[in-house]
C-alpha cells in the first residue's frame, strides 16, 4: 500500500504519522478510475464536485469524501494521481467555508478531513511544493472550522463526528497540542452523555 510506513519520513507540517484508518473496495476504486462514483445508488460521472443538483445525502457523502477509502484501496500509482486531483479540486473550489451548505456542516467536515488525514500518506507524495502547502492549509483551515463550530452541531452522532476529527487533526498537526487534550476531554464527555444504546 502507498501510504506511510514507520520508516517513511513524517510529511512536514505533521507532528505524528497519519495511517489509514479504514480502506475501501477496489472494485469501487476501479469504478471511480474510471470515471464513474456510486454513492447510494446515483452514478456521479465525470467531476462529480459540478452537479449540482444531487440529493441532500449524497451530496454528503461525496463532500465527506468516504469514497476516498476506495481509492486507496487500489494502491497504485492512478489511484494516487486521481486522489490528488480530486482533493485538491474540493480544496481550490473551496477555499473558505461556507456557512448554510452541506459540505460545511461540521460533521461533513469533520469526515473529510479525517479521510484527508487518514490518506495523507497517499495524497502527499509527489505533489508539487505549493499543493502540499495548500493540502496543509486546508486540513488546518477545516481544524480552525471544527473548533468554531462543533458546539453548534446538534447532539448526538453529528457532534461526536465533529469532535473526533477534531481530536484527531489536533494529535497528529503541528502546534495544537493544548487544543488536542481539551477536545479529547470534550469529546469523552459527549459520548458519556449519549449513554449506552437501549
Amino acid at each position: 500500500m502507498n501510504n506511510l510506513s514507520p520508516n517513511m519520513k513524517r510529511p512536514e507540517g505533521f507532528l505524528r504519522h497519519p495511517e489509514p484508518k479504514a480502506i475501501g473496495h477496489p472494485g469501487r476504486g476501479r469504478a471511480i478510475l474510471a470515471g464513474e462514483l456510486v454513492l447510494r445508488g446515483h452514478i456521479l460521472r465525470g467531476n462529480p464536485f459540478a452537479i449540482s443538483d444531487l440529493p441532500l445525502l449524497v451530496r454528503a457523502d461525496l463532500h465527506g469524501f468516504g469514497w476516498l477509502d476506495d481509492l486507496a484501496a487500489l494502491a497504485s500509482p492512478e489511484a494516487r494521481a486521481m486522489s490528488q486531483k480530486l482533493v485538491l479540486d474540493w480544496q481550490y473550489d473551496h477555499p473558505d467555508p461556507a456557512e448554510a451548505t452541506v459540505e460545511w456542516l461540521a460533521e461533513i467536515a469533520g469526515r473529510r478531513l479525517l479521510r484527508w488525514l487518514f490518506h495523507a500518506g497517499m495524497i502527499l507524495p509527489g505533489l508539487r511544493q505549493p499543493d502540499a502547502d495548500a493540502f496543509l492549509h486546508a486540513c488546518r483551515g477545516h481544524l480552525s472550522w471544527l473548533s468554531d463550530t462543533w458546539s453548534t452541531t446538534p447532539d448526538g452522532l453529528p457532534r461526536i463526528e465533529a469532535l473526533t476529527a477534531l481530536v484527531f487533526a489536533a494529535f497528529h498537526l503541528h502546534g495544537h497540542d493544548q487544543l488536542a487534550r481539551l477536545a479529547l476531554v470534550t469529546l469523552a464527555e459527549e459520548a458519556e452523555a449519549m449513554g449506552p444504546d437501549p
